[in-house]
């Protein structure tokens, strides 16, 4: 039987958590695939809450 290493996370945002897990042979890859979900998962929730319209009409004045 191979050992397998799961690494788990849940980031609470305001409004809002972020789950994730990863599983790897390595430990390490199992958390460098990890921080890599968790980075994505933030950046996301990010991209969420930015006002893009308001963005765009102030551009669209400037003009």
């Amino acid at each position: 039987e191979k050992l397998r290493h799961k690494a788990e996370a849940t980031v609470h945002l305001s409004g809002s958590k972020i789950h994730a897990d990863a599983v790897h042979d390595d430990m390490y890859a199992a958390i460098d695939a990890l921080a890599d979900k968790l980075d994505r998962g933030v950046k996301k929730h990010k991209e969420k809450l930015t006002d893009h319209h308001a963005a765009e009409v102030q551009k669209g004045k400037t003009l």
